[in-house]
């Protein structure tokens, strides 16, 4: 009953018995992706990882159902926390074991694809980070390539960790005086933020790498400072979920979904409202600003994909007819986007719309996208696209023209395609490293990990 399994079950029926709608599980689809994330940990009965042996042992469904039946009875918001508490000692303080215990076990995706020729299997990663409870939400890597953040649905928590080591960032402790002012001190305490309050569905980093935003499941984005441990919430007040975000290249605004279907942009200094944009009918999944900030690309459950101008909200690019859309991500030079959803193929336009190419090596949803960043690119190599999605793989690919034609149809896969299969369960979240060879991903499985794309 004290088992790892137990505590999440917990922590998990803590949720969906909250109170605030805003509290619960955003869908019972999330509620029974982690179940069957549970089922599977549960009949797999791994030990603890320093530990080699691995009992097979026989647990059926039956044993599993009646299990969670009598964690019902006794389940609540103390027992979520001493299991976190239990899970992760190393980040209070106390000595225990790093959160990085080594490579990930290898799964091969449910339904293995026919991937194209010239195709290279990944599975051992760099190292694994196991500070979460549950399914890995948003994963994001600083752009001075330093810190990791990473952020857990059943925990409800945003680690801020170093990318070489594992270690959980220290920030100053605030205190507040008779005026309510705060004023950081000497003492430290560990970068896990948000800890006991709303789902984390996305993670941005500031482009200076001061800051961390988090969009949460009940219309807010929460901004952290990690140098000086200063906290700032600004409210996009519209009933409904903050379900993506994006932070302008310049690092002076935020533009997060708002009430589902609308996009705002707020001031991160002061926190005002600039500009909305209301050209979704279904709740939106992803935006991305362009790399000139000139831009917005946005995409969701309408299956339009949007791009339109940032200073006035006119839409300038508006395309139909896609599946619902969960990924997007614009080029390094702004002149292509990628766009990814439930049919299981990424598309590749022109900034203006024109159809470039169609990748459609996944066997399930794409729920993450990331172009190489363009300025660390090897010589003579096309920058690369990450597609990750729920067939557990990340998948990295380039194309370009085939052979001399000069017409837009005309593009093939070039180079050799990498095909990431050390996670065990959907890869939710993927961003590469400012250097261009390491991705971080994350996972339903519990982990994020890092491993050389190359």
């Amino acid at each position: 009953k004290n088992s790892p399994i137990s505590g999440q079950l917990n922590t998990l029926l803590s949720r969906m018995v909250q109170m605030e709608m805003a509290r619960r599980p955003a869908s019972m689809a999330v509620v029974k992706k982690e179940l069957q994330r549970l089922l599977a940990q549960q009949t797999a009965k791994k030990l603890s990882p320093p530990v080699q042996k691995v009992i097979r042992a026989r647990i059926g469904r039956r044993n599993f159902l009646l299990g969670l039946a009598s964690v019902i009875g006794v389940c609540g918001g103390s027992i979520a926390i001493t299991a976190y508490d239990y899970l992760h000692p190393n980040l209070f303080g106390a000595p225990s074991i790093h959160p990085i215990l080594g490579d990930n076990p290898v799964s091969s995706p449910a339904t293995p694809a026919a991937y194209p020729g010239n195709t290279r299997i990944l599975s051992q990663s760099l190292y694994t980070y196991r500070g979460h409870i549950g399914t890995v939400t948003a994963v994001a890597w600083s752009p001075d390539g330093q810190h990791i953040a990473s952020a857990g649905m059943l925990d409800c928590s945003v680690q801020v960790w170093e990318a070489s080591t594992g270690s959980i960032m220290a920030i100053p402790a605030l205190i507040s005086d008779a005026m309510g002012q705060q004023f950081p001190t000497r003492r430290t305490i560990p970068a896990v933020f948000a800890l006991g309050k709303l789902q984390v569905d996305t993670l941005a980093w500031s482009p200076d790498s001061t800051c961390i935003a988090s969009a949460y499941n009940n219309d807010s984005v929460d901004i952290w400072n990690i140098i000086t441990g200063d906290e700032t919430l600004l409210d996009f007040s519209q009933s409904g979920t903050s379900n993506a975000l994006a932070w302008s290249p310049d690092g002076t605004h935020i533009a997060a979904v708002s009430g589902n279907s609308n996009i705002k942009i707020r001031s991160v200094a002061t926190g005002a409202f600039i500009l909305g944009y209301e050209g979704h009918t279904q709740a939106v999944h992803a935006i991305a600003w362009s790399p000139d900030g000139k831009q917005i690309l946005s995409g969701g459950d309408d299956g339009m994909v949007l791009i339109w101008d940032a200073s006035t909200g006119i839409t300038l690019v508006k395309k139909i007819g896609f599946a619902e859309i969960q990924a997007l991500t614009w080029s390094p030079d702004g002149r292509q986007i990628a766009v990814g959803g439930s049919d299981g193929t990424v598309q590749v336009y022109d900034s203006k719309g024109n159809p470039l190419f169609t990748y459609s090596s996944h066997t399930g949803n794409i729920n993450a996208l990331a172009w190489q960043p363009g300025s660390r690119l090897l010589p003579g190599h096309p920058a690369r696209i990450a597609s990750a999605g729920d067939d557990s793989t990340v998948q990295i690919w380039s194309f370009g023209r085939a052979g001399n034609s000069k017409q837009l149809s005309a593009m093939a896969l070039q180079g050799e395609i990498l095909i990431y299969q050390g996670h065990s369960g959907p890869v939710t979240s993927i961003m590469w490293a400012a250097d261009g060879q390491r991705i971080v991903s994350g996972s339903a499985d519990g982990t994020v990990q890092i491993w050389r794309a190359m």
